[in-house]
Protein backbone atom coordinates (compact mmCIF):
# COMPACT_ATOMS: atom_id res chain seq x y z
CA UNK A 1 0.00 0.00 0.00
CA UNK A 2 2.85 2.39 0.83
CA UNK A 3 4.44 1.78 -2.57
CA UNK A 4 1.19 2.66 -4.33
CA UNK A 5 0.99 5.93 -2.38
CA UNK A 6 4.62 6.73 -3.23
CA UNK A 7 3.98 6.04 -6.91
CA UNK A 8 0.89 8.24 -6.91
CA UNK A 9 2.90 11.06 -5.33
CA UNK A 10 5.69 10.59 -7.86
CA UNK A 11 3.18 10.65 -10.70
CA UNK A 12 2.07 14.12 -9.61
CA UNK A 13 5.57 15.59 -10.01
CA UNK A 14 6.84 13.50 -12.95
CA UNK A 15 6.08 13.90 -16.62
CA UNK A 16 5.50 10.64 -18.44
CA UNK A 17 5.36 10.44 -22.21
CA UNK A 18 3.34 7.23 -21.96
CA UNK A 19 0.81 8.45 -19.37
CA UNK A 20 2.13 5.98 -16.75
CA UNK A 21 0.95 2.95 -18.74
CA UNK A 22 3.39 0.65 -16.93
CA UNK A 23 2.03 1.65 -13.53
CA UNK A 24 -1.54 1.10 -14.66
CA UNK A 25 -0.67 -2.36 -16.04
CA UNK A 26 0.97 -3.50 -12.83
CA UNK A 27 0.85 -1.23 -9.80
CA UNK A 28 3.51 -3.12 -7.84
CA UNK A 29 6.27 -2.98 -10.45
CA UNK A 30 7.31 -1.07 -13.49
CA UNK A 31 9.34 -2.90 -16.14
CA UNK A 32 11.91 -5.52 -15.20
CA UNK A 33 15.12 -3.51 -14.74
CA UNK A 34 18.58 -3.84 -13.20
CA UNK A 35 20.76 -1.18 -11.69
CA UNK A 36 23.95 -0.85 -13.75
CA UNK A 37 25.55 1.78 -11.52
CA UNK A 38 24.56 4.62 -13.83
CA UNK A 39 22.89 7.59 -12.15
CA UNK A 40 20.20 8.27 -14.74
CA UNK A 41 19.71 4.90 -16.42
CA UNK A 42 18.74 1.32 -15.62
CA UNK A 43 19.03 -1.77 -17.78
CA UNK A 44 15.67 -2.88 -19.20
CA UNK A 45 14.80 -6.59 -19.44
CA UNK A 46 11.18 -6.16 -20.54
CA UNK A 47 11.10 -7.35 -24.15
CA UNK A 48 7.46 -6.33 -24.60
CA UNK A 49 7.93 -2.78 -23.33
CA UNK A 50 10.90 -2.22 -25.60
CA UNK A 51 8.56 -2.24 -28.59
CA UNK A 52 6.71 0.91 -27.54
CA UNK A 53 8.62 2.58 -24.71
CA UNK A 54 10.08 5.99 -25.55
CA UNK A 55 12.47 5.85 -22.58
CA UNK A 56 14.52 2.86 -23.72
CA UNK A 57 17.33 2.53 -26.24
CA UNK A 58 19.95 -0.05 -27.21
CA UNK A 59 23.43 0.56 -25.84
CA UNK A 60 25.99 -1.97 -26.95
CA UNK A 61 24.73 -5.41 -25.98
CA UNK A 62 22.21 -4.12 -23.41
CA UNK A 63 19.06 -2.00 -23.48
CA UNK A 64 19.05 1.09 -21.25
CA UNK A 65 16.08 2.99 -19.90
CA UNK A 66 15.75 6.47 -18.41
CA UNK A 67 12.14 6.20 -17.23
CA UNK A 68 11.87 8.17 -13.98
CA UNK A 69 9.52 5.58 -12.42
CA UNK A 70 11.75 2.63 -13.28
CA UNK A 71 14.82 4.43 -11.94
CA UNK A 72 13.01 5.41 -8.74
CA UNK A 73 11.78 1.88 -8.07
CA UNK A 74 15.14 0.33 -8.90
CA UNK A 75 16.95 2.75 -6.57
CA UNK A 76 14.38 2.20 -3.82
CA UNK A 77 14.78 -1.56 -4.13
CA UNK A 78 18.58 -1.28 -4.09
CA UNK A 79 18.52 0.81 -0.92
CA UNK A 80 16.14 -1.68 0.69
CA UNK A 81 18.41 -4.62 -0.23
CA UNK A 82 21.55 -2.84 1.02
CA UNK A 83 19.94 -1.35 4.14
Amino acid sequence: MLLVMELESLKEITECYQDFECIERCSSMVCAVNDRGLADFVECHDEESRKTCVYGFPFGSIYLCNCPMAIYLCNKNRVKQNG
